[in-house]
């Protein structure tokens, strides 16, 4: 199977990842009507990679990621009917949404580990992993994410305002059924399904694998400076995960008009992922991050200042666009410089460095707005600010790594 095709089956995949986006925090809000709530469950993805990253990362070294990708899509469609079933017989706790759409997200963690495998692989057959070839499939994962952050949240409101959201779980649950179904009649390269390295003491040695993805990141200058720069940009990013409460009810917005906000997100990250390959090969990275940094915090900051529908949707695009850029980037120089048997430890080592503060900056922005009465505004503001500042601070220290290493060929950004 050529690397465009499997590419494209994996849209579904990620369509039911779209869904989720919406479908669970409009579920949270319709139960508790809580922002803390609904922020979290907006982000269960960030707080897996916490929970199961490091592990995951190991495992999938060693296991076949076809396998692992199988089996993962089926846990997410088994957890989302449960949801919908015990939503629909009123079952379902207000930290249920949160707590099934965790377990989802874990398992998402493992399939999106096992993908970037199998991408290395594919390219590999295709003859070498080069930075092109490797950039413009790490844009077409990207791409095809964001479409799908696009369409999803679009269908759920759709279905919100029809038959229900109850409705939107079980078509997600479908997505991953399908998605499953795709895999499974794949045929992935003799590397892609080679049974990973069978040693005694299982635990002792993931552990170690683990120790191991953290040495080769103490050992990479550049990832590592920008995978704590990514941690401080994440805590304060966070903040976007309050646009569904905004929308919802701050603004009053419809379902419909709550999915067109959030796809914002999405077709940014679309325009970002065809943009990226070339930015990559005509750019200094350093300079396109701190970049993007600055138009994150813009975006944010302008959130702030406006009190409409469209104002926020815009931000949105513009944030999205930015950080599927920084993603794009990250993604292919991993690829391209991390040995094959190492790269699913390296891989979510460097994301649970950068997405260890996402959590604690939705937790901060939720109880701020709290705080506030529900006012979201002049946390988006401070945001923005903060997130600019960072960009001017990112910029400068890029520069400095830049020149101690005298690096022929810098690139790339650890997320």
């Amino acid at each position: 199977m050529s690397l465009r095709v499997f590419l494209s089956g994996q849209v579904v995949s990620l369509l039911g990842d779209g869904l989720a986006l919406l479908a669970v925090p409009l579920l949270t809000l319709e139960l508790t009507h809580d922002p803390l709530l609904a922020a979290l469950a907006a982000s269960p993805r960030y707080i897996a990679y916490l929970v199961v990253g490091l592990v995951a990362g190991a495992l999938v070294d060693r296991w076949r990621p076809r396998t692992v990708m199988l089996v993962t899509d089926g846990i997410r469609a088994g957890v989302f009917v449960l949801m919908g079933a015990l939503a629909s017989a009123g079952q379902l706790p207000p930290y249920g949404p949160f707590g099934l759409a965790l377990v989802a997200a874990a398992a998402g963690v493992f399939f999106e580990t096992a993908l970037n495998v199998v991408i290395r692989d594919l390219a590999d057959e295709r003859g070498g992993a080069s930075t092109p070839l490797l950039a413009r499939a790490s844009a077409a994962v990207e791409a095809a994410g964001q479409a799908a952050v696009v369409v999803g949240p679009a269908l759920v409101g759709l279905l919100a305002a029809t038959v229900g959201i109850r409705a939107a779980l079980l078509v997600n649950a479908a997505t991953f059924v399908a998605s499953g179904v795709t895999i499974f009649a794949a045929r992935l390269p003799a590397l892609a399904t080679a049974a990973g390295v069978r040693v005694r003491g299982v635990v002792r040695r993931v552990w170690a694998d683990v120790a191991d993805g953290f040495r080769y990141l103490l050992r990479e200058r550049l990832i590592r400076l920008i995978a704590i720069i990514q941690a401080l940009g994440n805590f304060l990013i966070a903040a976007e995960t309050m646009i569904v409460f905004t929308a919802h009810d701050v603004l009053r917005l419809s379902p419909i008009m709550t999915s067109a906000v959030v796809a914002g997100s999405g077709l940014g990250g679309i325009a970002g992922a065809a943009l990226a390959p070339r930015l990559v090969a005509l750019f200094d990275e350093g300079r396109v991050v701190a970049a993007c940094v600055a138009v994150v915090g813009g975006a944010l900051a302008a959130i702030g200042a406006s009190r409409s529908a469209a104002w926020l949707a815009g931000a949105n695009l513009m944030i999205g666009a930015a950080v599927t850029i920084v993603i794009v980037a990250a993604r292919t120089l991993r690829l391209r410089v991390v040995p094959r048997g190492h790269l699913g430890r390296v891989t979510t080592s460097s994301k649970v460095i950068a997405l260890i503060p996402q959590p604690l900056g939705v937790v901060a922005a939720s109880t701020l707005t709290r705080a506030l009465g529900g006012d979201p505004w002049p946390v988006f503001l401070s945001a923005g600010v903060l997130t600019v500042v960072l960009a001017a601070v990112t910029a400068v220290r890029l520069a400095a790594v830049r020149r101690a290493d005298r690096a022929p060929d810098f690139g790339g950004l650890a997320s």
